[in-house]
């Protein structure tokens, strides 16, 4: 009973993995922008940059406030030394200790602190700007490449069918000729159309492979990578897409 019960839960578990890693690797439009965005390179040197900007318009701030300080001492002489109290030789052990406290802030400094509270902020609000353009210009670059396999997928379904299409001529024209209906040499030309299609359906299939090999280049993923792109819904065109953020796209 326990052996049936181990290899229903281990092939429970098997399936389960098999399905999750099916599904990994559908790529949908949206997950190949928002995968890019995490793997690209200028986008997270500008999420650095932006965080760095953060710091520094936090430490400029903090210059505002007053600075303390603190130090201690601790000295133990032995032997023939001068005694700190009376600065005569002595000779016999001597322990001493200091503490020490600073503060200090700027009254005035020709407004040096707002200056440079406001230049960080201008800094910080440009970065900002260049991550969100940064974003897009990966989002449009993700979605033209995603749209040219796409592109591409089309173009091998059409070149099939126009392969069958060519095929299907060259049997009718095969059976008229051995039925003598047709002449011979109507076979050849139907024979080059069969030819050429296949040609087209050869370079369709590397078209798509060069596709594939571009959007996987954007999205910083191995070459043999095993995608099965999600060919999205038909797309309803009721807002203007130059008024539509980034944020609600």
């Amino acid at each position: 009973m326990r052996l049936i019960v181990s290899k229903t839960l281990l092939f429970t578990l098997l399936f389960f993995s098999f399905s999750m890693q099916a599904q990994e690797q559908e790529w949908s439009l949206e997950k190949c922008i928002y995968h890019a965005m995490e793997a690209n390179i200028l986008v997270n040197q500008t999420l650095l940059m932006v965080k760095d900007a953060e710091a520094t318009l936090g430490q400029s701030r903090q210059n505002r406030l007053p600075n303390l300080s603190g130090n201690t001492g601790v000295s133990w002489n032995f032997g023939r030394t001068i005694d700190p109290t009376t600065n005569n030789f002595v000779t016999q052990s001597f322990f001493s200790n200091s503490y020490g406290v600073n503060s200090g802030f700027t009254l005035y400094n020709a407004g040096a602190i707002n200056k440079t509270i406001k230049q960080s902020e201008t800094n910080l609000k440009a970065l900002i700007q260049d991550k969100e353009q940064a974003k897009i210009d990966v989002s449009l670059q993700v979605a033209n490449a995603f749209l040219q396999v796409l592109f591409a997928k089309e173009n091998i379904q059409i070149a099939e069918k126009q392969l069958d299409l060519s095929q299907q001529q060259l049997d009718q024209i095969n059976k008229s000729i051995n039925a003598g209906i047709t002449p011979a040499a109507e076979r050849l030309n139907l024979l080059a159309q069969v030819k050429q299609s296949q040609q087209a359906l050869i370079d369709a299939e590397n078209n798509d492979e060069i596709a594939l090999l571009n959007l996987k280049q954007l999205l910083r993923l191995p070459p043999d990578e095993d995608m099965v792109i999600i060919v999205p819904e038909d797309i309803t065109h009721d807002t203007d897409p130059d008024l539509i953020t980034f944020g609600e796209a």
